[in-house]
Parts: C-alpha cells; structure tokens; sequence
C-alpha cells in the first residue's frame, strides 16, 4: 500500500447519463484513447461506462489545472486504464507524466455510476520520500 505525506486535493465529477451526448463522446478520437474505446464498446452498457471514463478524466482536469496549476496537457495525456479485478488507475503520458513524477505526485481514483449518474473522485497526494 502506497503512503502519502500530504494530501493535495479530492476533486469529485458528476454527470447525469444523457444518451445522445454520450453517444457523440464515445467516438471522439481528441477524449478517449482506442483502449478506453475499446473498453466501453464491449461493457454490457458502454455509454454508462463512458460516462464513468468522462467523469474521471473532467475531475483530474480540473484538480490538475485549477488546483495543481499544471495545463500544459491534453485529454489523451491521460488513459484510465483497468487492472485485472476491474479497478480504474491513471496512465499518464507525456509532459503530464513527467510533471507528476517531477512533482512526486501520486493519484488514485474511484469511478462508479447508476443507469442515469455517473461519479467520479480523484485523490492526489505527494509521496513520501524513500528513506534509506
């Protein structure tokens, strides 16, 4: 389990599951990187998991430029990935991922939704130094 020295910002998103617009998002090369495509379009109900992935990566933009004043990123900069028993984690690339790693910041994220609401949290916190 990974330790934190201090947290730096709890950003949360909600977004109400409105098929039409979701349905326009879900083929948008610019937001969802093909794996995140890919994983929604084979969910029972892949405009709700978009939904999840939407919230998700709108609550770390904002935490990410707002709070952390790092904007130099783009949606496809960051890809939530899916570890084997299904929990969501951020993999970030570029100049975003140079900047966490600079910066010591580690992230967490919680994702979850009904048939009309999706949520999602985002935890950043700086790692505590290795000790020797």
């Amino acid at each position: 389990m990974t330790k934190f020295s201090q947290l730096i910002s709890v950003e949360q998103k909600i977004h109400f599951i409105e098929e039409q617009e979701l349905r326009s998002l879900l083929t948008r090369s610019d937001l969802f990187s093909p794996y995140e495509q890919n994983y929604c379009q084979h969910k029972p109900t892949p405009l709700i998991s978009l939904a999840g992935l939407w919230c998700a990566k709108q609550a770390f933009v904002k935490a990410t430029k707002h709070k952390l004043g790092f904007a130099n990123f783009n949606y496809l900069d960051l890809e939530i990935r899916h570890h084997a028993q299904g929990q969501p984690r951020m993999l970030l690339q570029g100049q975003l991922s140079d900047w966490f790693t600079e910066q010591n910041i580690e992230t967490k994220i919680s994702i979850s939704h009904t048939k009309t609401l999706a949520v999602a949290a985002i935890l950043f916190w700086y790692l505590k130094p290795k000790t020797k």
